[in-house]
């Protein structure tokens, strides 16, 4: 995206840094109860880490379905966030998982919630001279789920029409008991359907609920 609007005449910058180098960045980590994904991790490489389709197939498929092969190979979750895009199929993903965010800069480290990442369209809350460093992820208990479709124009190579990610957990009592549903490219940045997500929570996750949920989200958008 950057190549193209620098084509157009869009951006004009003095200089461009190159990160490729950095490979630190390039890591998956694993503790017990969080992944953290370096910023510099490609999509191919998320969608290829047996930990990550195991506990999170849904920003796996939203990893999947980014560009083609060549973009893919050399696209990254963290350039997917910072191109700030309503779109961003990854960002939209993480946003349903509450990732964190962590930023390194001038001033020093801070940590942000993917909501607060996005602004508005092609402006994240990256500051001047900052960077993002990894992705925070919690792992997922063992009665929890999450997934991610998409719907564009075309079967590849597409920006989405329109994405959506969803995380959910039961109780003891089989009902619903907590959930997170994003959108990608309905607003001028990806949002959470939070009526959405209170409609689901304590009820029994069938096919009623889900279309339930469905109307309500849909309600909640403002697509150009």
């Amino acid at each position: 995206d950057l190549m193209i609007q620098m084509q157009r005449g869009a951006r004009a910058p003095r200089h461009i840094v190159d990160l490729s180098g950095i490979d630190s960045l390039r890591q998956i980590d694993w503790s017990a109860d969080v992944v953290r994904i370096g910023a510099l991790c490609t999509h191919k490489a998320l969608d290829s880490e047996p930990g990550l389709r195991r506990h999170f197939p849904g920003l796996c498929a939203a990893a999947r379905v980014v560009g083609g092969h060549q973009i893919r190979n050399a696209g990254t979750v963290g350039g997917n966030i910072a191109n700030g895009s309503p779109a961003a199929d990854v960002g939209t993903a993480l946003l349903a998982l509450d990732a964190r965010v962590h930023l390194i800069g001038h001033a020093g480290q801070r940590v942000l919630g993917m909501a607060a990442m996005f602004v508005e369209p092609g402006r994240t809350a990256l500051g001047p001279g900052e960077l993002i460093a990894a992705i925070e992820l919690d792992r997922p208990g063992p009665d929890a789920a999450n997934a991610f479709l998409k719907t564009g124009r075309r079967k590849a190579m597409e920006i989405s029409v329109v994405c959506v990610a969803a995380s959910l957990a039961l109780g003891p009592d089989g009902r619903i008991a907590s959930t997170r549903i994003a959108m990608g490219a309905v607003g001028p940045r990806p949002p959470r359907a939070r009526a959405a997500e209170s409609a689901l929570r304590g009820r029994v996750p069938d096919a009623e609920s889900f279309e339930l949920a469905g109307r309500q989200a849909g309600a909640e958008c403002t697509p150009r």
